[in-house]
């Protein structure tokens, strides 16, 4: 172990020098190699301070970009961030990290919407998958496709689950992917082999990895970090990772690397489908050695989601044109200094969601616990007798035997009518977040039966007014967008207003005289 003292004056380093060299006008923050010799030094026990020399030169590339995306089925953040784990530390002083990210949430927290969303930055109810069986119902494009087919960058996946280039990448493009860079493999040391082998051969502008031993050990033994069968897969996941960094670190002259790693969902118990934040709560870090990326936590109040992995590197590497100009996307950049976040508003629907955190604003009519047991009614004292009535906590709703949370618990829950079980929690959904000018949820119209529905985003032709037919499922509209409101519509990334930012909205028009977006319905204006 390094010192107190020493630790001290190393981390002074790590954050007074770095930020100097970006100061100075560097092409780029330390060497990957300087920082690299530090931190296996870490791992070590030494007697003295490591040596570390500041850089006259930042010798980085800034055209020559690569991008490693690393997912990690099933990494729970509480593990994640309490474990000993020295290569998911080494990342956090690399870039920007936070251990408190959030899940896609319109679907449940398992792996087929986690990685659609993951990789398309798209929440569920957008990207059309909703569970492990329906993965080939992805309708928007992926991050690989992406880079492909708008930079033209050769790329590369490995996978130890299957479905992820099965069903995801290849059924939507099979092109994506060239035969040299599509591995399957049952064990995640076998995915790692290959993407050392992928960096050492320098063979791909485009690396992803996704690793599942993490999640199958949470399956089997509990995801718990706590005990040694999940600790010892997440410890051994960090190791992985530890291997293929050294060799993209060995591998960086003149290139400039953005890492991303995160995962699909969490775990509590056995499994994480549920809505708790056990499974919907993620760790999530962006590396680089580029002076774009700051250094840090990300802040309590905006900690991200794994939607954000598509546009932040989109962003890396190109900049605000890379960006898709799609309505609907969920996902924003993260960790990037010449990128400035919008804050998300979760869209509230007390009466079939819940926007907080512990659910309490929920009042919705689920009344049934994760385990399919029925609530006992709020006013019964039968089978299990209570203080939480209705008249002691009069502001909670308690109405019935819906699923409420009156007293600070962790989420929605209820006392059952079953007499061995007394109270248990209730899966109850979370409303989504919404972003102005970007997200259909702004345009609300109401259908013949008299229900709140959304306009939704079709196609190339940019507009809210046309409704479709999802096999299987009802239309999502029944009639049209006939009113074009002001309300909460804001200017998307802090831009000036344009033509685009009109073409986001059909009930919006460009007026070339005034500069300014008008709406096509009346005369209210489509942005404040």
């Amino acid at each position: 172990m390094v010192a107190p003292n020493s630790f001290t004056f190393v981390i002074f380093l790590l954050f007074c020098l770095v930020p100097c060299c970006i100061s100075q006008s560097c092409d780029a923050t330390p060497e990957f190699s300087e920082l690299s010799n530090f931190l296996s030094d870490l791992r070590g026990s030494i007697s003295s301070p490591p040596q570390i020399n500041t850089l006259p030169t930042c010798p980085v590339s800034l055209d020559d970009k690569r991008v490693l995306l690393i997912g990690v089925d099933g990494l729970r953040a509480d593990a994640a961030a309490m474990l000993p784990l020295p290569n998911l530390y080494r990342l956090s002083l690399m870039g920007t990290h936070t251990y408190w990210a959030k899940v896609q949430t319109t679907g449940t927290a398992v792996s087929g919407p986690g990685w659609t969303s993951l990789l398309t930055g798209y929440e569920p109810s957008e990207h059309d998958v909703d569970s492990n069986g329906d993965l080939t119902d992805v309708s928007k494009p992926n991050i690989l496709k992406r880079v492909k087919d708008k930079f033209g960058r050769k790329v590369a996946a490995a996978v130890s689950w299957d479905p992820v280039i099965d069903e995801i990448i290849d059924h939507q493009d099979p092109t994506t992917l060239p035969e040299n860079g599509r591995f399957k493999y049952n064990s995640d040391q076998d995915v790692t082999d290959k993407a050392v082998e992928w960096i050492n051969n320098d063979d791909f502008d485009f690396i992803f990895i996704g690793l599942d031993d993490v999640d199958y050990a949470g399956h089997s033994n509990g995801f718990d970090g706590y005990e040694s069968p999940y600790a010892n897969a997440v410890r051994k996941v960090d190791e992985q990772i530890g291997t293929i960094l050294d060799a993209l670190i060995a591998n960086s002259d003149g290139k400039e690397w953005l890492i991303v790693l995160t995962t699909d969902h969490g775990g509590k118990g056995y499994n994480h489908g549920e809505q708790n934040l056990e499974n919907r709560r993620i760790p999530f870090f962006v590396a680089s050695n580029s002076p774009r990326v700051n250094i840090g936590i990300m802040p309590e109040d905006d900690t991200g989601s794994h939607m954000d992995v598509v546009p932040t590197i989109l962003f890396f590497l190109g900049g605000y044109d890379a960006l898709p100009s799609e309505a609907g996307m969920a996902g924003q950049v993260f960790g990037f200094q010449d990128y400035e976040r919008q804050k998300k508003e979760c869209s509230p629907d007390a009466s079939g969601c819940s926007c907080e955190a512990d659910q309490s604003d929920y009042r919705g009519t689920i009344a049934k616990t994760v385990n399919g047991v029925t609530c006992q009614a709020w006013e019964s004292q039968s089978p299990h007798s209570h203080t939480r009535t209705p008249d002691n906590y009069p502001s909670s709703g308690l109405t019935n035997n819906y699923c409420r949370n009156p007293d600070e618990e962790h989420s929605a829950w209820c006392y059952t009518t079953d007499p061995n079980k007394r109270w248990d929690y209730c899966d109850v959904p979370r409303c989504p977040n919404t972003r102005a000018c970007t997200d259909s949820s702004v345009w609300k119209f109401t259908t013949a039966n008299g229900k709140k529905r959304a306009c939704k985003w079709f196609g190339a032709k940019k507009t809210y007014n046309r409704c479709r037919q999802k096999p299987g499922a009802l239309e999502y509209c029944s009639e049209s967008c006939k009113v074009c409101t002001s309300t909460g519509i804001q200017v998307c990334e802090d831009r000036a207003l344009s033509k685009l930012s009109c073409d986001m909205v059909s009930c919006c028009s460009w007026n070339a005289n005034l500069a300014t977006c008008e709406s096509a319905v009346g005369d209210s204006k489509c942005f404040a």
